[in-house]
């Protein structure tokens, strides 16, 4: 039986990956803190959650 992705999942699975990507890039490349950028203070709260939430979903449909 072949498993169906669900496109909305992984769009936002990917979405969480550019956070963090955002993330590393506004930390490490433009050497700002996470104090002094608004936005990136707003994605703290949800970024990986949200990633482990998905992936774990992921992992678990593909297991049953």
């Amino acid at each position: 039986m072949a498993s169906r992705r669900l496109e909305y999942i992984d769009a936002m699975r990917g979405f969480t990956i550019l956070l963090v990507v955002f993330h590393h890039i506004v930390l490490f490349g433009a050497g700002l803190e996470t104090r002094n950028f608004p936005p990136d203070e707003l994605f703290v709260f949800f970024r990986m959650p949200l990633f482990f939430f998905i992936s774990g979903f992921i992992a678990y449909k593909s297991a049953e």
